[in-house]
């Protein structure tokens, strides 16, 4: 009997262990779960939180700028382009001051309006086949107005010496003399020889010219003793 109640006496108290395990599994495993329930939540309100304290970081920047640069970029952004705007009317302000400079300098340099430059030309006429040709241009330097005559001999086979005094020009009743040149031609073609070139200062208005070459030779047979062209210039 002894013996039966001992054995018994083991199996209640091996029940009695395997219970309070078990309780204490199931105790360890609530507290498991309900960690890991607060766990969770903490995840979740510290990522809301770290979510809601996180900022823009271009609204911060621009939160950051004071007010006063901010307003002085804008005067700055405000002012560049006025001062172009003036950059551009100077230069061009300082493009028309030299243009009109440059149009005074050649309206000083060109001839005046009251006459331009003009040519032509006469020539003499003796009957033989020796005369002479007068080319003329009229033509302003500044203000003053210019005659050029350029004297030419127009022949066929001539020879012909240089004399003192042997060229008389009128221009306008003034009156005008000058050493003739040599001039000597042997050809069977007419032939334009140049003989001197003046230059007159004269008015405004035609201008009357008469150039006479004291030839004092014979020609074909025709004694020549002045050879005289008589034109207008204008």
């Amino acid at each position: 009997m002894s013996y039966k109640k001992s054995s018994s006496t083991k199996w209640i108290y091996l029940l009695l262990g395997m219970a309070a395990a078990i309780v204490v599994l199931l105790v360890v495993l609530i507290v498991v779960v309900v960690k890991a329930g607060s766990g969770s939540k903490n995840k979740e309100n510290s990522s809301s939180v770290i979510s809601s304290q996180t900022v823009d970081p271009i609204s911060e920047v621009s939160s950051s700028v004071p007010e006063s640069s901010q307003e002085s970029s804008k005067k700055e952004e405000s002012s560049r382009p006025e001062s172009s705007e003036e950059e551009e009317s100077s230069e061009e302000s300082s493009e028309e001051s030299s243009e009109e400079e440059e149009s005074e300098e050649s309206s000083k340099e060109e001839t005046p309006t009251s006459g331009g430059s003009n040519s032509g030309s006469f020539d003499s006429y003796t009957g033989t086949g020796l005369n002479t040709l007068v080319e003329w241009s009229t033509y302003y330097e500044g203000s003053q107005r210019k005659l050029k005559i350029t004297l030419y001999c127009v022949s066929y086979e001539v020879e012909a010496s240089s004399r003192y005094d042997g060229i008389h020009i009128l221009v306008n009743g003034s009156s005008y003399t000058y050493d003739s040149p040599s001039v000597e031609y042997h050809g069977d073609d007419l032939n334009y020889t140049e003989m001197a070139t003046y230059v007159f200062d004269v008015g405004s208005g035609s201008v009357d010219i008469s150039v006479t070459w004291d030839f004092r030779g014979t020609y074909s047979g025709v004694e020549l003793n002045q050879i005289t062209a008589s034109g207008t210039a204008y």
